[in-house]
């Protein structure tokens, strides 16, 4: 199922309210999100359709406002300009974009209802921040881009070989390791705004924080140390991060390898300089476990976790 904050939803608006600050703007609430918009523009019953933050527009007529005055000479507009972000409208926040459903003629063959996910039909994404970085050549610091495919007839044989699943000492398709039957999902998070009703009043729930580094993830399966990143299982001869940590915390590998099949999700760095080294020493890496799924891919809770220990 598509996450909440992939998608690109029909709404039907509620009543506007007024803008404190400014006489030709109003706003609306979607869910827990608020939208401000040119006054008169919609009114309460009207089906809109609402882009959430972060998702990265296509460079198509309905979106012109947007992308026209950043095309480049290619004919082009970079993702980074299409991408919707949250903005303050006179002191006010605007969380998304909010379009008429008249600005979209076609969806009148399908006949959408309220709530239908449009994202794929207009082609709308949603913007991912490490995109591009996995094949950095240096992989702590993202600095050195690479290609994504050989530049040499010895690379793509080591290519070939890797995508039939054999392992190999010497290229190992640039760093990437076989993938083939590792059941461990993209970690990825939904914004809370989408869920606002999720908890009952004074209903306990645990709280952790979000630190400064990069997504991780290890397991022990068939023999074979798996190491990755958020999107990538790096190879064994890797030299980036996710592998030299093995080497820096050794209890990750002898925990994976003690409790086979399972996954570690955490972060890892430090990645971004000296500014987030979370008390760590000159040169030290950290690893930091935020969550664990069983061989039957279920996320545990705490106390299932600590039972592992």
């Amino acid at each position: 199922m598509t996450k909440a904050n992939h998608r690109t939803n029909i709404v039907r608006l509620g009543e506007p309210r007024v803008h404190p600050n400014a006489d030709s703007l109003e706003l609306f609430d979607i869910g827990a999100f608020q939208v401000v918009t040119k006054k008169g523009n919609f009114k309460a019953g009207d089906l809109g359709v609402y882009v959430l933050p972060d998702s990265v527009i296509p460079q198509t007529e309905p979106f012109r406002f947007i992308w026209e005055t950043y095309v480049g000479l290619d004919g082009t507009v970079p993702e980074k300009r299409r991408r919707i972000t949250v903005k303050r409208l006179r002191k006010e926040w605007s969380e998304g974009l909010l379009l008429p459903l008249s600005d979209f003629p076609e969806f009148s063959v399908f006949n959408l209802p309220e709530g239908a996910d449009v994202s794929e039909l207009l082609g709308i994404t949603h913007y991912d921040p490490d995109k591009g970085k996995e094949l950095a050549g240096d992989n702590e610091t993202f600095k050195k881009k690479r290609s994504k495919y050989p530049r040499s007839l010895k690379g793509w044989w080591y290519l070939i070989l890797h995508k039939l699943g054999i392992y190999t000492s010497g290229g190992q398709n640039n760093g990437f390791d076989n993938e083939d039957g590792i059941d461990m999902p993209v970690f990825d998070v939904d914004a809370f705004k989408h869920y606002k009703d999720a908890f009952e009043p004074e209903e306990m729930v645990e709280v952790t924080e979000k630190i400064h580094g990069s997504n991780a993830r290890f397991v022990f399966r068939d023999g074979h140390m798996f190491a990755g990143s958020r999107t990538q299982w790096k190879a064994d001869n890797a030299n980036c991060i996710w592998r030299n940590i093995l080497k820096a915390q050794s209890w990750i590998e002898e925990w994976c390898r003690a409790h086979e099949g399972y996954g570690l999700y955490g972060e890892i760095g430090p990645t971004q300089g000296d500014n987030f080294k979370y008390g760590t020493k000159e040169n030290e890496l950290f690893f930091f476990v935020f969550d664990v799924r069983s061989p039957e891919g279920k996320w545990l809770d705490c106390e299932e976790i600590e039972s592992l220990q």
